[in-house]
């Protein structure tokens, strides 16, 4: 493949899905999206790059993954100024990838499709709770929580605190049936709009169980097309 040059336009589309593994939980997604950049680098694969002083790679996530969560379904759009073949791309790239990502899937969409954070709606988690006593306190919270219109929770940002009502944002909340490892697993689909979203740790403290260790899981996204 041949080195790329900053500023040539794009004249492919590649979808790249990937997972993140525990290690990771905790980087940001400016560390994650870093973490690509890199290995786009080291793999010497045609990037096509924007243009004016500051060239950044054309690439583009889904969505943002929140802090302390991981992923089995994340969703990257990466423009190239050269044609790849999706087999030499896809053993460049997972040669390339440091611990903690896996390269799941590579494959050529429209050049001139809709951005995926536009068409992007909703996602589903499972969250693993741990050390619960009971898994009627799991039942009980899920079911009080439905049955309400209004839950309230505080949303931080850098304009200062403010109140929000996340029960319109939460799309289905079920507990799952028991699992051989005795962990009980909550399954749930939340609102990824722009401005109407809500992360799967507020949920779980809006329910009373964020007292409890968990670990969370992206498992897929869901678009309007």
């Amino acid at each position: 493949m041949k080195k790329n040059v900053q500023g040539s336009p794009p004249v492919q589309r590649l979808r790249i899905t990937f997972a993140t593994e525990p290690l990771l939980r905790y980087i940001s997604h400016l560390d994650l999206a870093k973490s690509w950049e890199r290995t786009l680098r080291r793999a010497e694969v045609p990037v096509a790059y924007t243009q004016g002083f500051h060239p950044q790679p054309r690439m583009q996530f889904a969505g943002a993954l929140p802090v302390g969560v991981n992923s089995d379904c994340e969703l990257m759009d990466v423009w190239m100024e050269q044609r790849v073949n999706l087999g030499e791309f896809w053993h460049r790239v997972s040669e390339s990838l440091p611990p903690g990502i896996r390269l799941l899937d590579v494959v050529e969409v429209p050049l001139k499709g809709p951005a995926l954070q536009a068409a992007l709606t909703a996602a589903e988690y499972e969250a693993v709770l741990e050390e619960v006593p009971d898994a009627g306190i799991v039942t009980d919270a899920v079911e009080t929580f439905l049955a309400r219109r209004e839950v309230l929770h505080e949303k931080h940002s850098k304009k200062g605190t403010k109140l929000v009502n996340i029960r319109p944002l939460v799309e289905g909340l079920q507990v799952l049936p028991p699992s051989e490892d005795g962990k009980i697993h909550l399954w749930m689909r939340l609102s990824h709009r722009p401005g109407a979203s809500v992360r799967a740790t507020d949920v779980l403290d809006a329910l009373g169980l964020s007292k409890y260790p968990s670990h969370v899981v992206r498992k897929m996204l869901l678009f309007s097309e």
